[in-house]
């Protein structure tokens, strides 16, 4: 499960860190942004940023909700779960297996949150991140609908999870699909293989590799969705109160 995530890296930095080639950057259409401030706490239903291929052989960056909202649905109250998608079902379940040959993106990311069960109905968030902080990408679906405000378009993407690897597992059992470099990203984005060939989908959705992820006890403010301040990634230590 991942149901917060962080990316307070700036899109430029973020892309310079997985695409080092100036050539593949120029392949990445970023002007559909507008500002994006740096974000600590991102929550199902509020915007997200996805990296998708336009179908020329060129990319771009744009803004999307997060949480998928089918072709076929004509609210948004149903979707609110359908923001991750398990990994192993993606070819079972109808709303994802067409947008699996269709539909792939990439959400940016620096790490991401999950709770810890450390007591009778308590739990202890952990902002779980790669060393130095690097960032990375999420392997996703999108899609639009133009049923939910009768025919205008509303773009929405939901965040792919496998199971978590050793260095997460003792905080949770699902991490999302992880991507560390642009050469990942691209090959998931613009694979032409039969993409319903189940192996070869396990194979482009691995956990990550041992080593790859720290997970850092963080403050419970993170809890409240209206909290998104610097503070919330320190060490739970170095807060002043909770």
């Amino acid at each position: 499960m991942c149901g917060r995530f962080t990316l307070k890296t700036p899109v430029a930095d973020w892309l310079e860190s997985l695409f080092p080639s100036a050539a593949l950057r120029r392949l990445i259409d970023t002007s559909r942004l507008s500002i994006w401030s740096p974000r600590f706490n991102i929550a199902p239903t509020q915007p997200i940023l996805i990296l998708r291929e336009q179908g020329d052989g060129t990319y771009c960056i744009e803004p999307m909700r997060w949480g998928l909202v089918p072709a076929w649905a004509d609210s948004l109250q149903s979707t609110y779960s359908m923001f991750n998608a398990r990994s192993e079902t993606l070819l079972e379940k109808s709303s994802f297996k067409q947008l699996v040959q269709t539909n792939r993106c990439t959400v940016l990311a620096d790490g991401y949150y999950e709770w810890k069960a450390t007591g009778a109905k308590v739990k202890t968030p952990y902002w779980i991140h790669a060393p130095g902080e690097r960032p990375f990408g999420m392997a996703g679906l999108w899609t639009s609908n133009h049923r939910v405000h009768s025919g205008q378009d509303v773009r929405s993407a939901t965040v792919i999870t496998v199971p978590a690897n050793e260095d997460t597992c003792a905080v949770h059992d699902r991490m999302p699909a992880m991507q560390w470099t642009g050469e990942e990203i691209l090959h998931w984005l613009s694979d032409r293989a039969d993409p319903l060939d189940a192996a070869a989908l396990s194979q482009d959705l691995a956990s990550s590799p041992p080593g790859s992820l720290e997970c850092r006890r963080v403050s419970r403010q993170v809890n409240r969705v209206q909290v998104d301040l610097p503070g919330l990634i320190l060490p739970e230590t170095d807060l002043l109160g909770d």
